[in-house]
């Protein structure tokens, strides 16, 4: 326990331990137009492990398995694509730096030996123009390992997970960062201004408490337009005003820095069109 007499520095690091933790990950994304809705959810269990270091930051495998898509088996053949193809990239070992954020993919080869599995084997099952245009545009992602990189900052799980929660709150136990989303929407990176609470919890858990506003500057409305519309039906066609907003809560050991729970909602409101991402993990024993 601490002794609240005293002044302390709030420094939260990574040490998780070899132990594997399992996670189930939920995340929801809607887009709504007036009364025009598209949304869609995906879930999945996870598994996390520390395979070691290097140079003193963290290497974690990160497998994920049994993904469902909407709550149902998939029932279109793009559905079924998109979760066999996933296949390539759900095992994946990645590198922190010392604040948690990813910064490298170490098992690159082996990623894209198993793309090349995937790829011939779907070709095979699904002739066709479209799919081979399809495949080709998801192999662009795997040419080197600098985009598969910038790929995973577009995962809505990896790029929240591991958004940099482990650095010094400070005597005050807060800090200011800037997040950035290249999820929620597709080819669009939205950069908003946030700051971290940190708060003591019983049993020596600690919650990270994250808000943040966009950074409306950064988004060019031309192109930010034309990727709604490439993503959606909604047809947007101008907007006047912009606003967006993130908020977090993640709960973790205050020794370890170990995660046992994050949700996040990531927002960005262009007039009466609103979309919004929101990730749920919870750790699954």
């Amino acid at each position: 326990m601490r002794d609240d007499s005293k002044s302390y520095l709030s420094i939260l690091k990574f040490a998780w331990g070899e132990e594997p933790v399992n996670y189930k990950v939920s995340v929801d994304l809607s887009f709504q137009k007036g009364k025009e809705t598209q949304n869609s959810t995906l879930q999945y269990h996870c598994r996390m492990q520390v395979m070691g270091y290097m140079d003193q930051t963290p290497v974690i495998r990160v497998e994920k398995r049994s993904q469902v898509l909407n709550n149902k088996k998939p029932d279109t053949i793009i559905d079924e694509i998109t979760l066999e193809t996933a296949e390539a990239i759900n095992t994946l070992e990645i590198r922190l730096n010392p604040k948690g954020r990813i910064t490298s993919v170490v098992n690159f080869e082996e990623i894209t030996n198993r793309w090349e599995r995937i790829k011939d084997s779907t070709s095979e099952k699904y002739p066709g123009e479209a799919v081979e245009g399809f495949l080709a545009i998801l192999e662009k992602s795997l040419e080197t390992p600098d985009k598969l990189l910038f790929a995973l900052k577009r995962d809505s799980f990896l790029s929240n997970f591991f958004s940099g929660i482990y650095c010094n709150y400070g005597i005050v136990q807060k800090t200011n960062d800037t997040f950035i989303s290249g999820n929620l929407v597709p080819g669009i990176e939205l950069t908003y201004a946030t700051e971290k609470k940190w708060i003591d919890l019983a049993e020596e858990q600690v919650e990270i408490a994250e808000l943040g506003e966009l950074q409306t500057e950064s988004v060019d409305k031309e192109q930010f337009i034309k990727a709604v519309n490439a993503r959606t039906r909604l047809n947007l066609l101008n907007y006047n005003s912009l606003r967006g907003e993130v908020e977090s809560k993640t709960i973790l050991s205050e020794a370890t820095g170990r995660i046992h729970s994050h949700k996040s909602s990531i927002s960005i409101t262009a007039d009466d069109l609103k979309i919004e991402n929101i990730l749920k993990v919870t750790e699954n024993g």
